[in-house]
């Protein structure tokens, strides 16, 4: 048993508002309640809900009993009906502004693609290597997960661009590598919403664009000013529109890299809430 006072923390990332959960939130209820008898106090932050569900508000009512509770972005928030919003914590790390636009080389279209979702068919390709085309850069798939790399490998051999697979090692060295690229990056092209964001911290504009749903990355980017970067784009766009779409916020650097200045600020914040929670 620990002596003095007890901090109950959540798990950050996204939940799924199932029963299952629901009844992980009430044992979390009870501990939190022990919690605050001991002095201590009870966090809730860096969450996202998947989807709305009956079981938002009963959840919701739960966590009034801690002393944090912050979203990462409006929707969650709204369906939960308690706490506040603060961007998403990966947005806490990499470069600073300065040196996020003081970087000229910036010669490679990364795109990255979560493996396990449907394979991107010919037209969205097609937008993708004219954006690069048009823009003179050299389209470069990252593989940011390990799984991701059988889809990577298939891309790359069908369309003739350059990869930088994982094929196994420590993750922080994996990491430092791809943000390697995406300091060399132009922008970064993505389903996955930590390809996107770590490619805006280091000064890559973030493009939610996707075979499959953006949802969760466009509420994530919106809730940091950047919801403009995932365009709503229908798979009907035609390649030409679509391209022309993305080829727009190329030019958007500064407004990233202040909204990602803005979301460090938010999350120093929060970083102070954690530490001396207010009752």
């Amino acid at each position: 048993m620990a002596d003095g006072p007890v901090v109950v923390a959540f798990n950050a990332g996204e939940m799924q508002l199932n029963r299952m959960f629901a009844k992980s939130y009430a044992r979390h209820a009870l501990l939190i309640a022990r919690a605050r008898r001991s002095g201590g106090y009870g966090v809730h932050a860096g969450m996202g809900i998947r989807q709305r569900t009956v079981l938002g508000r009963p959840i919701g009512a739960m966590l009034r009993l801690c002393d944090v509770v912050s979203w990462r972005d409006r929707c969650s928030r709204t369906w939960a009906g308690v706490g506040d919003v603060t961007a998403d914590w990966a947005f806490a790390i990499g470069d600073g502004p300065s040196d996020l636009l003081s970087r000229s080389q910036r010669d490679l279209l990364a795109v990255s693609l979560r493996g396990d979702r449907v394979r991107p068919s010919r037209g969205w390709l097609d937008t993708v290597e004219s954006v690069a085309t048009s823009n003179s850069l050299t389209p470069t798939v990252i593989v940011q997960v390990e799984r991701d790399n059988e889809l990577a490998t298939s891309i790359c051999a069908d369309r003739g661009w350059d990869i930088s697979p994982w094929t196994g090692g420590a993750h922080a060295t994996q990491e430092q590598a791809v943000r390697h690229l995406y300091r060399r990056s132009h922008a970064v092209i993505s389903d996955r919403l930590h390809a996107l964001v770590i490619g805006a911290t280091e000064g890559a504009v973030p493009v939610a664009f996707a075979p499959s749903s953006v949802a969760k990355a466009r509420r994530t980017l919106d809730a940091v000013g950047l919801a403009k970067f995932a365009p709503a784009l229908s798979p009907g766009t035609s390649t030409d529109a679509a391209a022309s779409a993305i080829g727009a916020l190329l030019s958007e650097r500064q407004s990233v890299v202040t909204s990602v200045e803005r979301a460090r600020n938010d999350l120093r914040g929060l970083a102070e809430r954690l530490r001396t929670p207010k009752r």
